[in-house]
């Protein structure tokens, strides 16, 4: 519920000033009882009429009426307002949203007449009534989606600065696989050599008679030496598996960050649109 600081009127002569072209209270007529009756209205821009039917119930409590009744118009029954009546009036009030533009159309029975204006300082009364309130509405609701679009630029940072964060940490492996995979590579091509030299050393060894324990030994170690060659191309093969797979990743990143990025800076816009329209509601 409002603060009825933001709702409540101020007493005697209100000027009444435009928000957006819009933000102006008008006198209208409206039909009520079969008849024409005179009437007064405003347009609240970017706010729901299920936000003004709810805010002008709390309003209208304020003014103590017997009854408060929503069906297919609001009716606060002998409202006690002084600034428009000694008396109490019974105020209707309707509210139908259209085009993202709320209009609210009251009429005010004074009893003997319905508030038109033949009432002087009653009228602009009402009418600042009906502005103040119009003002506060709209600066809740302006509020309110400026909250909401701070949320979803903050949500959005967030996601560039992890996706950031990822990518840099997937560089920095990617830094350690290409190490990693230059050091094996430089490890097989030695491996390969030593190979090389120890299969022509056991078929040496196995050409001499009665060096069989030589044998055994070269045999040995050149089976050892094949086991560390296989072990080498197996991390190659993971390294480069790894490469790939965080090449992949970068990329996606890099589209995700410059996508959101994009993102980012229209709701950037949006916000500073809606700051820039909250500070004209006046």
């Amino acid at each position: 519920m409002m603060k009825r600081t933001l709702l409540s009127f101020v007493a005697g002569a209100v000027a009444i000033s435009a928000f957006a072209q819009t933000m102006e209270v008008k006198e209208t007529s409206f039909e009520l009882h079969n008849s024409a009756r005179p009437a007064l209205s405003i347009d609240m821009p970017e706010v729901s009429s299920k936000t003004v039917e709810k805010e002008w119930k709390n309003l209208m409590k304020e003014y103590n009426p017997e009854s408060f009744k929503s069906k297919k118009l609001m009716f606060a029954d002998d409202a006690s307002i002084s600034n428009i009546s000694n008396n109490p009036v019974d105020i209707y009030a309707k509210a139908e949203e259209e085009n993202n533009t709320t209009t609210l159309v009251v009429v005010v029975d004074m009893g003997k007449a319905y508030l038109n204006a033949d009432h002087g300082e009653k009228l602009v009364a009402m009418k600042g009534m009906l502005k103040n309130f119009a003002v506060s509405v709209t600066k809740e609701t302006y509020g309110e989606r400026i909250k909401e679009q701070e949320e979803i630029v903050s949500d959005l940072t967030k996601d560039i600065d992890k996706a950031t964060s990822k990518k840099e940490d997937i560089e920095k492996d990617i830094k350690s696989y290409e190490k990693d995979l230059n050091d094996d590579k430089k490890e097989l091509e030695e491996q390969s050599q030593s190979i090389e030299q120890k299969r022509q050393n056991l078929e040496t060894g196995k050409s001499l008679d009665g060096k069989e324990d030589m044998v055994k030994e070269l045999q040995k170690d050149y089976d050892k030496a094949l086991s560390t060659k296989e072990k080498l191309e197996k991390s190659i093969r993971s390294n480069e598996k790894k490469l790939n797979s965080s090449n992949e990743k970068i990329q996606d990143l890099s589209t995700t960050i410059k996508e959101k990025s994009a993102e980012l800076e229209k709701e950037k816009k949006v916000l500073e649109n809606l700051k820039s329209e909250s500070k004209k509601i006046k």
